[in-house]
């Protein structure tokens, strides 16, 4: 039997309710702070040492900004009308945690070879992998990392296990998830920074 999923909390909700009208407007800052306004008021708050009442929103506006600005070459043919629900689930698992399904409809069309779930999740990742790459910005600038490695899943695809281990130098490095993944579940490969060895 299917599990059900619990409805929010009123104050959940309202909250829910927030960050989505915030997402359509754009406002990300907006969307980030609702997100921690109501964790901060949480008995037990949501995430190990993250301190809510003092959120950074940083980290939140560099992954939604990538969400939002860019669809992963992996999804080339994703019909318009997916894109903005795609969008919406990713930014709001990436906020929010928890169920894809609260968010998006798991048949929804795509045009893609990937479920909804999967489409969405490449948004997601997207925007992890974007967030990395900006944060690596101090090490690259200090000489400390000039290269990069693909880590990745033990069941990748045939075109994912050929990249994993590959080291590329960070002015020339390829898209994460990458374009070639052949895989039901999307690509979930990584890069990783190389630290130079002095």
């Amino acid at each position: 039997m299917p599990r059900t999923l619990k409805p929010p909390s009123t104050e959940r909700a309202a909250a829910e309710d927030k960050v989505s009208h915030a997402l359509a407007a754009r406002d990300f800052r907006a969307a980030s702070g609702a997100v921690a306004t109501y964790e901060a008021k949480q008995p037990s708050a949501r995430g190990m040492g993250i301190d809510w009442k003092n959120h950074n929103p940083a980290n939140d506006i560099l992954v939604l900004e990538a969400i939002y600005s860019h669809i992963p070459t992996i999804l080339t043919g994703v019909l318009p009308e997916a894109v903005e629900p795609l969008r919406y689930a990713a930014a709001m698992m990436y906020l929010w945690g928890g169920h894809k399904r609260r968010w998006l409809p798991i048949d929804l069309p795509n045009g893609t070879h990937l479920r909804a779930d999967a489409a969405s999740r490449m948004f997601l990742f997207y925007g992890y992998s974007q967030r990395s790459i900006a944060g690596w910005k101090p090490l690259i600038e200090s000489g400390a990392i000039n290269r990069a490695e693909v880590t990745g899943c033990k069941d990748a695809c045939k075109s994912c296990q050929r990249m994993i281990g590959g080291i590329y130098d960070v002015a020339d490095l390829p898209e994460f998830p990458h374009p070639n993944c052949k895989s039901d579940k999307g690509c979930r490969c990584s890069l990783n920074p190389v630290l130079v060895v002095r």
